[in-house]
């Protein structure tokens, strides 16, 4: 009798053994919810923060007339998600801001006002002293005595 219970006892501590074992295991397994692992859950919501940090910053840069910066944070956000289509189009409206910005490089001619580009993309200047507008083109220059 005393051999029967030690080999059941036995039996049970192997049996309680065991269960423990697979729950320990179990509990060293990820969740796994719709065929993704929490981890990897966690990670693409990282990435969506991301993103939503570079887009939101490239609308305040847009705001604040700093369009160079906007790009560059689009181009942060397009890293994250490329092709993304409400990124492209910040950035197609974003360029079409800067395109339409006079040219800082080359500064108006004394008595002019920069006023941007033309819809065919010259440069245009507002006389001062006339408010007429003139087109500055390698071709053409602004008559003198203005």
């Amino acid at each position: 009798m005393k051999t029967r219970m030690v080999k059941t006892a036995g039996y049970i501590f192997l049996s309680l053994w065991c269960l423990g074992l697979a729950i320990n295991s179990c509990s060293q397994t990820p969740a796994v919810s719709g065929n993704k692992t929490e981890e990897t859950q966690f990670q693409e919501t990282q990435k969506e923060q991301e993103y939503q940090k570079w887009m939101s910053e490239a609308r305040n840069l847009i705001e604040a007339k700093e369009t160079n910066d906007a790009l560059n944070a689009i181009d942060n956000a397009l890293k994250i998600k490329p092709n993304d289509p409400t990124a492209l189009e910040l950035k197609k409206k974003c360029a079409a801001i800067i395109e339409s910005q006079p040219n800082r490089d080359s500064p108006a001619p004394e008595g002019f006002t920069a006023i941007g580009k033309n819809t065919q993309g010259y440069e245009e200047y507002r006389h001062e002293a006339t408010g007429m507008v003139f087109v500055l083109d390698s071709r053409w220059h602004i008559p003198d005595g203005l």
